[in-house]
């Protein structure tokens, strides 16, 4: 038999089960018209970090062997073209603010052939010239005290044509382009590019801030094989020189 208190526990016991139900589905609904978290945004890629290594042990240096010639100050407009035969020692002075484009071309060089750059020591390539007959390349990237210099090391019947020209003096372009092996560049872009290579490459991209006193190494980027890349602008500044080194045809698409 049941008692008179029952009916009125099993109405209350009811509404909270209903009240508990309904909490249930608003939290469900809530989280369903919400959807899924959005993914975490991933931080740009660190710029890949530039390295220096000591010179080879056989890295030529100054002294009697390399008659000096002097080349005098370059100049912000142009290019100065030097011509010698075997060894060499050329001084100058490379513009303000500026690194220099270095074009060396050589008839009956060979494998023991070297271009160093000075002060610093260091040899254009890494070594001796895996192809001494056309040579591109950039030096005077790092501020040297006082006068800069070209080392060239070569055998003594060799006649070659060695051309400075400073960073401002290099045309600059601001449309994609085609390139050929080698090659030191100026480049106009407010926006990232993209270099494609045949084969594998090796590009170093300098700036100049504004207000900074020389250019500086924004980034290096070193392939194994063929393939198509990223060249991010640089912040601060809309040009810059792109240093190519790809074994044949390469394209730099401007945005």
């Amino acid at each position: 038999m049941s008692g008179p208190g029952r009916p009125g526990r099993t109405t209350v016991l009811v509404g909270l089960l209903l009240a508990l139900l309904l909490v249930v589905a608003y939290a469900v609904t809530s989280w369903s018209a919400a959807g899924p978290e959005p993914p975490a945004r991933q931080p740009p890629a660190p710029p890949a970090p530039t390295t220096t290594s000591a010179p080879p042990p056989d890295t030529p240096q100054q002294g009697a062997d390399y008659p000096v010639r002097r080349v005098g100050a370059l100049e912000g407009d142009r290019s100065v073209l030097v011509n010698g035969r075997g060894n060499a020692d050329l001084r100058y002075r490379r513009v303000p603010h500026n690194g220099t484009r270095l074009h060396f071309i050589c008839t009956g060089c060979d494998a023991g052939t070297w271009l160093v750059e000075q002060p610093r020591g260091a040899p254009v390539g890494g070594g001796a010239l895996a192809d001494p007959a056309d040579v591109t390349s950039a030096v005077d990237s790092v501020r040297p005290q006082g006068t800069s210099g070209l080392l060239v090391k070569a055998p003594r019947a060799a006649r070659w044509t060695a051309t400075l020209t400073p960073f401002d003096a290099v045309p600059v372009h601001e449309q994609t382009f085609d390139g050929l092996g080698d090659d030191v560049v100026a480049v106009r872009a407010r926006a990232d590019l993209e270099i494609r290579c045949g084969g594998p490459a090796l590009v170093r991209t300098l700036a100049r801030e504004a207000g900074a006193q020389d250019y500086t190494v924004v980034r290096v980027r070193q392939e194994q094989g063929p393939g198509s890349w990223a060249l991010p602008a640089p912040s601060g500044s809309d040009l810059m020189i792109v240093v190519v080194s790809c074994p044949g045809r390469w394209t730099l698409t401007l945005p």
